[in-house]
């Protein structure tokens, strides 16, 4: 009766140990570690498996599962909700090196190393707040330690201004790690020069000053960039007009050597032209010198007359001017000589001398005058 009693309280006890029970899965980015309240000797304490994504886990009554989200998240300054504060907009609040206020807007990216989450739950915090916590402590820390190095001129500076940055990132780096806090990155948002008065009234002058300051200059560098592309238009419409004027000269320059190809070439064919024409004329010159010559000598009347008859006979006349004494009145008839009678009365003319001057000495001409040689060519 016992033994069955003990069985009854048993299974009774089993089933409400398994009511009281309850099954957790875990999510997608999350890990878990099982904490039991058990004391040592009974298995209490952190258990050692690491429950990982997507996976189910028992938990008894005296069991605590602590989950955690190991995606990246921010912790932001700057904004209303984003820092330590979420009911106002919360700042880094420090000093330049030369003394003036500076407000940081910066953010810290961050995660929990899954493999460190046992030491992350007994040393650090068992809730993702608690976490949260200790990365903004350090932060605010090192984000003071590291930027007020900068005077007030390099926080507007992107290149010192990022180096301070990269040394705010390897400190949170250095000192986190240990606790297993991944640091992923640092990054810069703006500032602001502005001051709380010891009434809560944040003196923004500076900063407004800072502001038209700036303000003023944004203008001035659009200015700028509007006269750069004023000024970069009537370049190319310079280089186009005086790229159409070279074309234009270079036109004008090839129409030129062309022309001047052409007088070069008209000039030597009328040079070789002329030295052809004074050849020529000298051929001549020398031609008539030698026939001047010739007929400046002995027989020189002879041969003219014989040139003159070869003209006439070349020109093959019908009628010839003869010039005719005309009873006196010196006037020109028209006469008909057969061509002939010029050979004829040009024989007798070369022969009559001769017989002339027979008839005067008596004696025979020394050799008498061929008849009907022919004088043409």
């Amino acid at each position: 009766m016992k033994l069955k009693e003990f069985r009854s309280r048993t299974l009774s006890g089993l089933f409400l140990l398994l009511t009281l029970s309850a099954c957790q899965e875990l999510k997608q980015g999350e890990y878990g570690v099982v904490y039991s309240d058990l004391p040592p000797v009974f298995g209490g304490g952190v258990k050692e498996k690491l429950v990982e994504p997507g996976e189910r886990e028992v938990i008894l009554p005296w069991e605590t599962l602590y989950r955690f989200d190991t995606t990246r998240k921010a912790l932001a300054w700057g904004g209303v909700g984003q820092g330590t504060s979420t009911a106002t907009s919360d700042y880094v609040e420090t000093r330049s090196l030369d003394g003036n206020e500076v407000d940081l807007a910066i953010t810290v990216l961050y995660s929990v190393d899954p493999k460190m989450l046992h030491h992350v739950i007994q040393r650090v915090g068992t809730t993702e707040d608690g976490i949260r916590r200790l990365v903004a402590a350090v932060a605010r820390a090192d984000i003071r330690n590291h930027m007020n190095v900068l005077h007030t001129k390099d926080f507007f500076s992107p290149e010192r201004r990022q180096a301070a940055v990269d040394q705010v990132k390897k400190s949170l780096r250095t000192r986190l790690a240990p606790e297993g806090i991944v640091v992923d990155d640092v990054i810069y948002n703006d500032h602001r020069f502005e001051r709380r008065l010891a009434d809560g009234v944040v003196d923004r002058s500076y900063q407004e000053q800072i502001d038209r300051t700036q303000a003023i200059h944004q203008e001035t560098e659009q200015e700028e960039k509007k006269i750069a592309t004023v000024v970069e238009q009537k370049r190319r419409e310079f280089n186009d007009a005086q790229a159409q004027v070279n074309r234009i000269l270079e036109q004008v320059e090839g129409t030129k050597r062309q022309a001047m190809l052409q007088g070069d070439a008209y000039l030597a064919a009328k040079k070789n032209e002329a030295e052809e024409i004074r050849a020529t004329g000298n051929g001549e010159v020398e031609g008539l010198k030698k026939q001047i010559e010739a007929l400046s000598g002995p027989g020189g009347k002879a041969l003219l007359q014989l040139s003159l008859v070869r003209e006439l006979i070349s020109a093959n006349p019908k009628f010839v001017l003869v010039n005719s004494a005309g009873e006196g009145k010196g006037g020109i008839d028209l006469n008909k000589i057969d061509t002939n009678e010029i050979l004829r009365q040009a024989e007798i003319f070369v022969v009559s001398p001769e017989i002339q001057k027979e008839k005067s000495t008596g004696a025979p001409a020394s050799s008498p005058a061929p008849v009907a040689t022919p004088v043409l060519p």
